[in-house]
């Protein structure tokens, strides 16, 4: 059986072909849209990576291009090779333990690594736009994914330094015990930094739509927070004022 998968943060999309003027559309000639079809690369995959994916979803993919869109491996421990993988829009290898180089992952669209041990490297990632790295212990230097439009890296205990991360909407911090310093994160719209128990300086926080501070119980001074749509200080033992927040 596969084991339970960490959640990668769900982002709604709108339809593209969707309008929200009805006058825009020109009343004489309907416009008729077609989805853009990628060009997908006809890369061969390796023989062992060809065995699991076929093992996995009964496909037979001698290359890149016989792929489908959407590809769950979660699980497999004896997966190492994904770097014909790229050009996936949906990528799950939850608990893969012996993926290490996800260079060639930059281009997808949803991808999870969550409980990959052997992940170092996120460089290549920034083109993603949502990212699960939960329990990715190895990861340490973030600064490449402020581009990233939902970013999980809860349980990431390596992460100290999220100055770079101000452009994500929706980021989970949960237990970087090592996160110190926010005062970047001011833009997020959703922030998450239950149990982040080196964190004392929220002030810069106060226009995050939505926060999560439970548990960080170095955090005193929540003066600054009011203008906090949903504010959570459950076990904030420390805080005893709370006359400025809603």
């Amino acid at each position: 059986p596969k084991p339970t998968r960490a959640p990668v943060p769900h982002i709604h999309r709108m339809d593209p072909t969707a309008t929200t003027n009805s006058s825009s559309m020109s009343t004489t000639t309907p416009v008729r849209r077609t989805p853009a079809k990628s060009l997908r690369l006809a890369l061969p995959i390796s023989a062992d990576t060809r065995a699991i994916i076929e093992r996995e979803t009964g496909l037979d993919c001698p290359t890149s291009a016989e792929l489908p869109t959407e590809l769950d491996l979660s699980g497999c421990e004896d997966l190492v090779n994904v770097s014909t993988l790229g050009q996936l829009h949906s990528l799950d290898l939850f608990r893969c333990p012996l993926v290490c180089d996800v260079s060639a992952l930059g281009q997808v669209d949803t991808l999870s690594l969550a409980l990959c041990p052997g992940i170092r490297d996120v460089s290549a990632l920034g083109g993603v736009r949502e990212l699960s790295l939960y329990g990715c212990t190895g990861v340490s230097d973030v600064s490449a994914l402020g581009t990233v439009h939902a970013l999980d890296l809860r349980h990431c205990t390596g992460v100290s330094d999220v100055s770079a991360l101000a452009g994500v909407h929706t980021l989970l911090l949960d237990y970087c015990a090592g996160v110190r310093d926010v005062r970047a994160l001011g833009a997020v719209h959703k922030l998450s930094l239950r149990n982040c128990t080196g964190l004392i300086d929220v002030s810069a926080l106060g226009s995050v739509h939505t926060l999560d501070l439970s548990h960080c119980k170095a955090v005193t001074d929540v003066s600054m927070l009011g203008g906090v749509k949903e504010l959570s200080l459950c076990g904030c033992e420390g805080v005893t004022d709370f006359s400025a927040v809603p």
